[in-house]
């Protein structure tokens, strides 16, 4: 304490007011910047997880919709199960859109999986005009059960050409 009781009146003031500055200074960058920048770090963080959180959101909103649709589909099947056969549909179908005649051979398979049964028919049509096609077509995608044509193979017919060989493969599920 010697040398402050050695300084002048002007002196210790500067000295007081250099200790406050310097103290300040120092409490901003020890304290009050790190503080600052946490919070941003923390702002970021929470704003990230909003998004992920909207995104989950919409996800489970997508998913509960999926199953509903899943489940829809699976007990329209389930109770079409004893009197629904994909081979005597795409029959019937063929009759409706006048293509009874043009088809050449049908060939049906199953497969059973762990929860479901996929039956597939492979259609060879012969000489077949655009319009009942696509009626044939329209026909079996908008049926209501779970058929999906999976493969359509046109071959156009150099004899005739208004007419082509189409070949179908079709693919319907049921639940176990």
């Amino acid at each position: 304490m010697n040398y402050l009781d050695n300084l002048g009146d002007r002196d210790k003031k500067t000295l007081k007011i250099a200790s406050v500055f310097i103290a300040f200074i120092l409490f901003t960058f020890v304290i009050i910047l790190p503080l600052k920048d946490r919070k941003d770090f923390y702002k970021k963080k929470v704003e990230a997880k909003k998004k992920t959180l909207i995104s989950i959101a919409v996800m489970s909103e997508r998913y509960k919709d999926l199953k509903e649709k899943v489940k829809k589909s699976g007990s329209s099947s389930h109770n079409k199960k004893d009197d629904f056969t994909l081979f005597s549909f795409l029959d019937r179908a063929a009759a409706d859109a006048g293509l009874k005649r043009q088809i050449k051979a049908m060939k049906p398979s199953t497969a059973t999986k762990t929860d479901y049964i996929e039956s597939t028919v492979v259609v060879e049509l012969e000489n077949v005009s655009i319009t009942p096609l696509v009626k044939y077509m329209y026909t079996i995608e908008s049926s209501g059960h779970n058929i999906k044509i999976r493969k359509v193979d046109i071959k156009p017919r150099y004899s005739n050409p208004g007419h082509m060989s189409v070949t179908l493969i079709i693919s319907a599920i049921q639940n176990l």
